[in-house]
């Protein structure tokens, strides 16, 4: 029996419902909770509440635009290799790689850690391997996925699991070491004894885990490290469409005369018959009188909480409204904020940068290729917006030193390009004036003060070739 229970009910004799006695039921409601403890996990485990907050509205959006916009590159040949990055590019586009690589992102932020299992076509000639072709990349669940490292029970479990479903050409040798080194992967592992576990070695599968720790060994998920703000933001949700109903069709009381009480079934029955809802008239007879129940609350601090919620679910999920509402911010917070989350996800970008480059498009190249082949490499998106005014804006006192083919650059980069046969008109370059033309009108200032020196109008004409000079450098003849 909980504590409403005890508030709805009449008092029973003996019953102690003193301040004390509310006070412990409290109290011992709120010790039941233990989601503080370190070894406390929810129902089903991590796994399954991972997948199921990621079903859940604004954390959905968070982890999709996380996703696709960390994932956002393109392929550069590696000295000048334009081979290999040819045949790369053709890779990518026939296995669909950019929505892999989104999809395995996802995976990587909402369970901790992405598998992806490259799928290889290989012909053989006289018993020896004479081609390879990539066929597909896989991302994997890795709900059902068992990392196997070099630790005494890993070891132990998966020596059993050779023993019982040898592969072919043997099992591996496998000894106990300081658990920080893959040994295998089985998927499927807790459905072994129907047949259906399948065993994939360490170079046979790319892992990739988030910010491994100690305790967590295959990576943290971003949706567990942030469990108790969602849980808390998703419950206030649901106790605001609740309150929202309350306002627009709220509780009502009814007072039923003494006389009647006998028939307390009979009287709730007529009334419930009637449907009340919100905008409906009734009808009851005399003596019974109907009131609201009014909803009641200290709104200003339940907004000011609602705020803070929010505020800890986009610090804690590392991304902002800014980025997917229009309302929340004006241009120019959202891009210092957009700045800044991309400095963060640099290091992240870099991570998954090293795995692919190693494991997947390293090796595909150097088996189609030969060994002295140099794998492109990923260059990822500038999610930063440019500013094309301000940077026309920057450059104005340069276009008279510049070359007609910088003038050219300048104007496809603003969006103005130039159309074929069109050429730029280039004005002399001018010196700017030390001192203002109306200066020299004032009355009470001699003129020869006004006037720069030779010395001075050199200087300013060796700064201006130096600044042409490097402005050449940087965006060529």
């Amino acid at each position: 029996m909980g504590l409403l229970d005890l508030l709805r009910r009449p008092e029973p004799e003996g019953r102690d419902l003193s301040l004390d006695a509310l006070v412990r039921a409290l109290g011992g409601k709120a010790s039941a909770d233990k989601i503080y403890d370190p070894g406390w996990a929810p129902r089903g485990g991590w796994d399954a509440w991972c997948s199921w907050a990621y079903m859940q509205g604004k954390v959905h959006r968070f982890v999709n635009s996380l996703a696709k916009n960390a994932m956002s590159y393109e392929l550069a040949a590696s000295d000048g290799d334009e081979a290999a990055l040819e045949l790369v590019r053709a890779m990518e586009r026939r296995v669909h790689l950019k929505t892999r690589l989104v999809s395995a992102y996802v995976s990587w932020l909402v369970h901790g850690r992405a598998l992806l299992e490259p799928a290889y076509e290989v012909t053989t000639v006289a018993g020896r391997e004479a081609s390879r072709e990539l066929l597909k990349v896989k991302v994997l669940d890795p709900a059902t996925i068992r990392v196997f490292r070099n630790g005494e029970k890993d070891a132990q479990d998966l020596s059993g699991f050779l023993k019982e479903h040898p592969p072919e050409g043997g099992a591996p040798k496998l000894e106990a070491g300081g658990g920080d080194e893959v040994i295998g992967y089985i998927q499927h592992w807790n459905r072994r004894s129907e047949g259906k576990a399948v065993l994939f070695l360490p170079e046979e599968l790319i892992f990739i885990p988030r910010y491994p720790a100690p305790g967590c060994p295959d990576g943290i998920s971003l949706l567990r490290a942030n469990y108790a703000v969602i849980m808390n933001k998703l419950g206030v949700e649901r106790y605001q469409a609740i309150m929202a109903r309350r306002f627009t069709d709220p509780k009502l009381k009814f007072t039923v005369p003494k006389d009647w009480w006998g028939r307390l079934p009979e009287v709730r029955a007529a009334i419930e018959a009637t449907k009340l809802a919100a905008g409906t008239d009734f009808y009851l007879p005399e003596g019974t009188d109907i009131g609201i129940v009014e909803s009641q609350g200290q709104g200003s601090k339940v907004a000011a909480y609602q705020a803070h919620l929010e505020d800890q679910f986009t610090a804690g999920m590392g991304f902002s409204d800014s980025f997917t509402s229009s309302g929340s911010s004006n241009r120019s917070v959202g891009e210092v904020q957009l700045q800044f989350w991309e400095r963060d996800v640099r290091p992240e970008r870099a991570m998954w940068a090293e795995s692919l480059e190693d494991e997947l498009v390293g090796p595909y190249v150097r088996a189609r290729l030969g060994e002295g082949a140099k794998p492109p490499r990923f260059e990822f998106e500038d999610l930063t917006p440019q500013n094309e005014i301000e940077w026309a804006k920057a450059l104005i006192p340069y276009l008279p030193f510049m070359a007609p083919s910088q003038l050219r650059r300048v104007f496809q980069d603003i969006g103005y390009p130039l159309g074929e046969g069109e050429e730029p008109r280039q004005p002399a370059p001018q010196a700017p004036a030390l001192f203002s033309k109306d200066l020299t009108t004032a009355a009470g200032v001699p003129r020869p003060v006004l006037r720069g020196s030779a010395t001075a109008r050199d200087d300013l004409q060796a700064e201006i070739r130096r600044l042409r000079e490097e402005m050449q450098q940087v965006l060529g003849p």
